[in-house]
């Protein structure tokens, strides 16, 4: 088996990886995601792929975000014809995101093509047993803690009579904060593990120069400093006006609301909660269908596919119990159920229960902005808490709250996620630590399309949340490299590690931090940091294959020409540095040995008093 990582590469978007299993014939792709980041992005989703698309038998998708499968229809288009395998949530989700980047774009080939994908859902055994793909080719799907649906996949490729000859390459795909030992996202059940160490684990780090304060990673202290938001933002008159990522972001932040109005009821007072989030509102039967789904382990153990335990422990329920199981499933029907629209000047409705049990004071109380009324709802003046999405407010209904309010001092802007460099959420998060007196020097506007508000001209307060992040820290990754059996012994997750889907810096730092750990434990585990345009490498040997032979636009005679005369040129490159550094010691020694001589000193090291 060999794999070649085609991106992301000092960058994180654009995940696609290729896999080629010559003694099958197999062409696997893990992932088909659209570039995002960087100038260059719409560039690059339309450049042509650089294999055969009709070539590949069947892509592998670790999650929907947009940036994992953002060119599965120009795939498609390009003559793709096999299957892409997933779970039944990311499936769900991939549709959603698919419509809407060609909604957007105005792309009806694209919208066109959606309907020619052969999804094949893992199915009712999802993490039981390996599914198979092809003669000899088998796929393993393990949570990620990601976001709904998503998962690592390792790829085993061998007769499974065989196991020992079998080789297998692990793909992280995004890994989020929820370990055994410490769920602390909403809903989600903690990361799985492979069964014991692969040959190749090809792994995300993105944070992989980040270190995050233990109170990051405190669903109290986070839920805590939420609730100081939005009681000083109430106080003040204005909307709390919250940029969501519509994908499990808007869901998080809708509970965590709702949970602070059951425990307190006084911090929203008449305040609506206001749900401008029309992805996010697609997104949420799928939530109640994954949070229903069940499964047998090979054990008889009954267990819910997603659903952790965190979501048991906010509500002070036992996860090992069967009625409380059903408690909190109920609970999130009627919390994410359908919802009534908002119009200016309604009065809220509050259906708290005070004084019972917090589950039962778990009542909605949220209500959709219809787009229809949007301009009106911005304008009316009263305190509101809105969750619109456009996560780094480079598009979506976050952008007309924005024009509206970040003017006004009565207003407040929290950002609970990321805002990449290039994006005006990132242009404003930057200002919230600013002092007030440096902001009102900053005259450059905005990049908000038809707006010219400028930088010294905001008067919203401003906040970035932490504790929202779905993508795991250097520690947390650090921890997935090195996972835990179950009598608490850690062993290396790979015999060798390619780190990919991080900025540079990123990749450096975080290869440091598993060769430290690598050699604290003992353990002999290369982490290797692939190029782009780079070789791709032997699953089994760690040896680097020819490009073109992973991608199937070179035979192997070919190629092994090719690696020949990369060898010579190599050779020759190294012949010449030798050379070169053989002058520089001759010159260097000849004028050691002709240099006047200063008394009482003593001859240059490595020669004798008479040279």
């Amino acid at each position: 088996m060999r794999v070649l990582a085609l991106d992301p590469l000092d960058r994180v978007t654009g995940s696609c990886y290729v896999v080629h299993i010559p003694e099958s014939n197999v062409r696997l792709l893990v992932d088909c995601g659209a570039y995002q980041d960087g100038l260059n992005a719409d560039l690059k989703n339309e450049e042509p792929f650089p294999f055969d698309p009709s070539s590949i038998t069947a892509v592998l998708l670790t999650h929907g975000h947009y940036d994992h499968c953002g060119r599965l229809t120009r795939l498609v288009l390009d003559g793709f014809r096999g299957h892409v395998i997933a779970t039944e949530e990311t499936i769900e989700i991939a549709k959603i995101v698919l419509a809407d980047s060609a909604r957007l774009r105005q792309r009806s080939d694209e919208a066109a093509a959606i309907d020619r994908i052969r999804w094949r859902p893992f199915g009712t055994h999802l993490f039981a047993r390996p599914m198979s793909v092809a003669t000899d080719v088998f796929v393993q799907a393990l949570r990620s803690a990601h976001i709904f649906g998503a998962v690592s996949i390792e790829i085993i490729a061998g007769p499974k009579e065989d196991p020992d000859s079998q080789a297998r390459a692990l793909f992280s795909g995004d890994i989020g904060n929820n370990f055994d030992h410490r769920e602390v996202q909403p809903f989600l059940r903690h990361i799985m593990h492979p069964a014991k160490t692969v040959d190749v684990a090809v792994m995300e780090s993105t944070y992989g120069g980040t270190c995050r304060k233990p109170e990051a990673l405190d669903p109290v202290a986070r839920r805590k400093r939420l609730a100081e938001v939005v009681r000083d933002g109430i106080a003040r008159g204005g909307p709390v006006i919250i940029p969501v990522f519509g994908i499990q972001r808007a869901q998080d932040l809708l509970w965590e609301l709702h949970l602070l109005h059951a425990e307190d009821p006084t911090i929203l007072g008449d305040a609506p909660i206001l749900y401008d989030a029309p992805m996010g509102l697609q997104t949420h039967e799928m939530l109640l269908s994954a949070m229903r789904r069940d499964s047998v382990s090979g054990k008889g153990k009954a267990r819910p596919v997603w659903l952790g335990r965190h979501t048991f422990r906010e509500l002070g329920l036992d996860p090992a119990s069967p009625t409380d199981l059903d408690i909190v499933r109920s609970v999130l029907e009627r919390v994410f159920g359908d919802r009534p629209s908002w119009s200016a000047g309604c009065d809220v409705d509050d259906a708290s229960v005070a004084g019972e049990a917090l589950v039962d004071r778990m009542q909605p109380r949220w209500w959709v902005v219809p787009s229809y009324d949007r301009d009106e709802i911005i304008e009316e003046d009263r305190p509101r808490v809105v969750l619109a999405t456009g996560g780094m407010c480079d598009g979506g209904p976050v952008q007309s709250w924005l024009r509206a309010w970040l003017e006004d001092p009565r207003a407040t802007v929290a950002f609970p996620g990321y805002c990449g460099k290039a994006t005006l959420g990132f242009e404003i998060a930057e200002l919230a630590g600013m002092d007030p007196a440096e902001r009102r020097r900053l005259h450059e506007p905005l990049s908000l399309p038809d707006s010219q508000i400028r930088r010294s001209a905001i008067a919203a307060k401003l906040h970035v949340l932490a504790g929202y992040s779905a993508h795991a820290d250097q520690a947390g990754l650090v921890d997935w490299a090195f996972p835990t059996w179950k009598d608490g012994t850690r062993f290396p997750v790979a015999r060798r590690v390619l780190l990919t889907h991080g900025e540079a810096g990123s990749r450096r730092a975080l290869r440091e931090a598993i060769l430290n750990r690598a050699a604290a434990a003992g353990v002999d585990m290369p982490v290797l940091l692939p190029r782009p345009d780079g070789p791709g490498i032997d699953v089994r040997t760690g040896e680097p294959v020819a490009r073109g032979l992973v991608l199937g636009t070179e035979s192997e005679e070919r190629a092994e020409e090719l690696s020949l005369e990369e060898a010579r040129r190599e050779l020759a490159s190294l012949r010449a540095e030798n050379a070169r550094l053989r002058a520089k010691v001759v010159a260097l020694e000849t004028k050691s040995a002709t240099a006047p001589s200063t008394p009482g000193a003593s001859p240059p090291s490595g020669h004798g008093a008479s040279t």
